[in-house]
């Protein structure tokens, strides 16, 4: 019997942070402005689908040095429904012209 449920799709979101700005501080943003978040390299980040969280991560590399990876620390078994395999590896997350942006 084949499982209907593998081919749906599922979006995750991986919560780098939130910061406040002023509205005078919008108003100055520009292209190549950098908006500086909380988060540290290594810091835990939420993992949420549906607006629960469903696990945590950390931020890491991808094999290839280019593109961002949440690497799973822990994914929460109550998020994941009867029969649905835990992930294994890692979310890849695409990060354009990310070697412009190393600089």
């Amino acid at each position: 019997m084949e499982k209907r449920w593998e081919s749906i799709p599922i979006k995750m979101t991986l919560e780098l942070g939130a910061i406040k700005l002023s509205f005078a501080e919008c108003a100055q943003l520009t292209l190549g402005s950098r908006l500086q978040f909380p988060t540290g390299k290594g810091d835990p980040l939420r993992i949420t689908s549906g607006g629960e969280v469903v696990g945590h991560g950390r931020l890491t590399l991808a094999d290839d040095n280019r593109t961002l990876a949440c690497e799973i620390t822990d994914w929460l078994s109550a998020a994941k429904p009867a029969g649905i395999p835990t992930p294994e590896s890692v979310l890849l997350v695409r990060v354009p012209n990310a070697e412009k942006s190393s600089s």
